[in-house]
């Protein structure tokens, strides 16, 4: 086995052991490094990631093919990443993990072999049975206004989202196409005024036994949780099965309560830090 930074046209042999996300990216020339782990000339594994603010580095990628695991060449990544690092003055700062991408067992001490930690205090991505939130979740008070979002679409729906940036949503408006997103399941709570936060619901994929959550990251905790208590009470009369996954990314401790207290909910995004 063998690494090396690959670049351009190279990147496309790494298709299958890459973030599709990140793997887009590196193939529309955004400043990632990307580096691969070759077995001969095939393509096992690779790591990428990005500098932040000039100062620490972002591993947003990281997978070795599971056939050619145990045999050193996820520690050759790290182990190439740390060179050029050292070279550049840069620091390792973070990693982002999700249950399913990697061998639960091993990961933990391999990122802690390179003075990694799990640090509770960044974004987690709970996960849930729509049925299992039913008995946990009342009806809303409703001291604030909870309308849909039925009804609301092009330029209408662009003015949305910019009268609402300072809210901030973990998806930028141009993913929103392919968010596929469900008007009649999607809840922005107001006043006569403003908007105080929204949650927006859609497929992340043709799946239709899953589903994605997107709240608006800087509302008030007691907001989101109305807005919440509001979709699952609607949900209720819609879905009386609940057979849906849900995929919830929260941006950070606020809301843990929220989820935390419930055996049927678990978080399954874990984050290093160096």
């Amino acid at each position: 086995m063998r690494t090396a930074i690959v670049s351009g046209s190279v990147t496309r042999i790494f298709k299958d052991v890459m973030l599709p996300t990140v793997f887009t990216a590196a193939s529309h020339n955004v400043p990632i490094t990307v580096i691969g782990l070759f077995e001969e000339k095939r393509a096992i594994g690779a790591l990428a990631g990005f500098i932040e603010e000039g100062n620490s580095f972002t591993i947003a990628s990281l997978y070795v093919e599971p056939e050619s695991r145990r045999k050193g060449g996820g520690k050759m990544l790290m182990e190439s990443l740390i060179k050029i690092l050292d070279k550049q003055d840069v620091p390792i700062a973070f990693l982002s993990f999700v249950e399913g991408d990697w061998e639960w067992e091993s990961f933990f001490p391999f990122m802690e072999s390179f003075g990694f930690t799990e640090s509770k205090e960044f974004e987690r991505l709970y996960t849930a049975r729509l049925s299992d939130l039913y008995d946990h979740f009342e009806e809303p008070d409703e001291n604030i206004r909870i309308t849909k979002l039925t009804g609301i679409s092009g330029e209408a729906l662009k003015a949305f989202y910019d009268r609402t940036s300072h809210l901030s949503i973990s998806m930028k408006s141009s993913d929103l196409a392919s968010f596929k997103m469900n008007q009649n399941l999607s809840f922005s709570a107001i006043t006569d005024k403003e908007i105080l936060g929204y949650m927006l619901f859609g497929q992340i994929d043709s799946k239709k036994d899953s589903a994605f959550i997107i709240f608006s990251h800087k509302a008030e905790r007691d907001v989101l949780k109305e807005i919440f208590e509001k979709f699952v009470s609607v949900c209720k009369q819609s879905f009386p099965d609940g057979d849906i996954s849900l995929f919830i990314p929260m941006p950070d401790m606020r809301f843990d309560d929220m989820f935390t207290s419930l055996d049927t909910v678990k978080n399954i995004q874990h984050n290093f830090v160096i």
